[in-house]
């Protein structure tokens, strides 16, 4: 095995299981069931709903049944919950049992854990799924053939992906989306066909080598474990074993998978779970996070202009010496109202309220239509990331040094630090209405690409913009482009050298494609602030 397959360096993405909270809430589902004092009945009632049976009875007579795990599948599943599950406790066979030098307690076996419940999941949610879809022919592998897969790695375009919205025709919508409820599904994206680098891909990680390292070391502790409970050694290299492997990580990914199945066989067995699951991990997800921090951080900064006298003060300082940039810069701000209103067009779903509001099949197609647009306008959600980055690095810089401001310099030093500071937060206006116009950029962009890639003219992101409706759209592109490499600029030299900032600022409002951009959409007359 290659690098590649290093397990520390290939699972770094399951470290993310706990980043958000959405989540973060189904791994702490997952650990009250595996890790409770009622893990034998937790266990016992998981396994009778994962192989409930569902009976509809028709007017004609007919009776359809539905269940989660097949027959061929329950003692796998019942080795699972009462043969792996009780390793992750620490426990040898029963939660009686307590581990001895006599009888030792099961190492921890996480990683086989997670590719034996993986492969469970993906097998069941098969079968449903072409029953569902009367795609009976894509149940088992055939020889130079695809079949139907969970995340479809690396070949999505050639079969069809359980967890797609649409069939692979690309109009005929996938019904088990009904069956297992919309935020399961949520979840089973999140967990197995994610984009973003933080995304888990935990189906992937099985089968494609990442996991690989990880189940050996797991054999060898098993091997050392069956050893000792039968006399031939101490327990010393066993517990050691255990110690080295007990990845913090793996853990959240097993108590994810539970969740998740505890989800999915809610649904299927006809009694489901109200969970208000919604995406985390989609091109959708990243880009709604990093729009809600950025306009967060540039009311954090406009509020910290406005209450702060000492900012205050060197803003208004700034505007004398850099007057005509200053005005330049101040004409093109957006106004954070009228972002958030361009925000709830292109991402209607930012809307829902995360405590209240159930993720629902409507959400599912509304996020897949957003998805595509954002995958084939890549560049608006990578400046995005740009602006959320930056705009935390300054905010946090302004909060540390602003009490700089209010000493008394007594020295070289001194002095130095309070000029520098104080142009550093003089320019803190000029920086946000960069960002609200660089913002408003990116989502120019992802309404044009919108309007060409979805071709829904009358749809809600563009329907009555005449702007975007006639705007071309390699002047977004070269607009978006040039955005970001004057982010970068500015920002990078924003504390060391300013005159190189400001003068990337020059050049940036003087460039084709802005004013290309202002001119169109009579930027000046429409959103300047009073």
């Amino acid at each position: 095995r290659g690098e590649c397959n290093s397990t520390r360096g290939g699972l770094h993405s399951l470290s993310s299981l706990t980043k958000y909270k959405p989540m973060a809430f189904q791994v702490k589902l997952g650990q009250d069931i595996l890790l409770g004092n009622e893990f034998q009945d937790r266990m016992r009632k998981l396994e009778i709903q994962s192989c409930r049976r569902q009976i509809n009875e028709f007017p004609s007579g007919v009776c359809e049944v539905k269940h989660l795990v097949p027959d061929s599948h329950r003692c796998f599943l019942k080795f699972v919950l009462f043969g792996l599950a009780p390793s992750l406790r620490g426990e040898t066979k029963s939660s009686d049992d307590t581990g001895t030098k006599e009888n030792p307690s099961l190492p921890l076996l996480p990683t086989i854990f997670i590719t034996a419940l993986s492969s469970i999941i993906e097998h069941s949610l098969r079968l449903l799924w072409c029953y569902e879809n009367q795609r009976h022919y894509h149940c088992i592998a055939r020889a130079s053939e695809y079949y139907v897969t969970l995340d479809g790695h690396g070949q999505r375009d050639r079969h069809d992906v359980m967890i797609s919205p649409f069939l692979i025709d690309g109009t005929s919508k996938n019904k088990l989306i009904s069956l297992i409820g919309a935020p399961a599904f949520a979840m089973l994206s999140d967990l197995f066909a994610s984009p973003s680098p933080d995304a888990p891909n935990i189906r992937s990680a099985v089968c494609h080598g990442t996991l690989d390292d990880a189940v050996v070391a797991e054999l060898e502790e098993l091997g050392q474990w069956a050893i000792v409970l039968n006399g031939g050694l101490n327990t010393t290299q066993t517990k050691q074993a255990q110690t080295d492997n007990n990845e913090p990580f793996l853990m959240d990914a097993s108590c994810a998978l539970i969740s998740c199945l505890d989800l999915i066989s809610s649904g299927v067995s006809g009694q489901p779970n109200m969970s208000r699951y919604e995406p985390v991990y989609s091109y959708t997800a990243m880009a709604k996070r990093d729009l809600g921090d950025i306009l967060s951080k540039i009311e954090e900064i406009d509020s910290l202009i406005s209450k702060n006298t000492h900012i205050l003060n060197c803003v208004e300082s700034m505007e004398e010496q850099q007057s005509k940039l200053c005005k330049d810069m101040g004409l093109l701000r957006v106004d954070t109202k009228a972002l958030t209103e361009m925000v709830y067009r292109v991402f209607p779903t930012m809307v829902k309220d995360p405590i209240n509001d159930i993720w629902t099949i409507e959400d599912v197609f509304v996020e897949h239509g957003s998805n595509i647009v954002l995958t084939n306008g890549i560049a608006a959600q990578k400046l995005l990331s740009d602006i959320s980055r930056e705009a935390k690095a300054y905010l946090t810089a302004i909060r540390d040094g602003m009490n700089t401001l209010t000493i008394t310099p007594t020295c070289t030093k001194d002095k130095r630090a309070v000029k520098s500071m104080t142009r550093f937060c003089g320019i803190s206006k000029m920086t946000v209405d960069f960002y609200s116009f660089s913002v408003y950029i990116a989502l120019l962009m992802i309404m044009v690409v919108h309007r060409d890639t979805l071709a829904v003219k009358s749809s809600s992101v563009v329907k009555g913009d005449v702007m975007i409706l006639e705007l071309h759209r390699d002047d977004v592109v070269k607009a978006v482009e040039r955005t970001r490499m004057t982010l970068s600029t500015y920002c990078s030299f924003i504390a060391t050298n300013l005159d190189r900032s400001t003068k990337a600022m020059q050049q940036y409002l003087q460039g084709k494609a802005i004013k290309n951009v202002i001119d169109k959409k009579k930027y000046i007359q429409q959103h300047r602030i009073s």
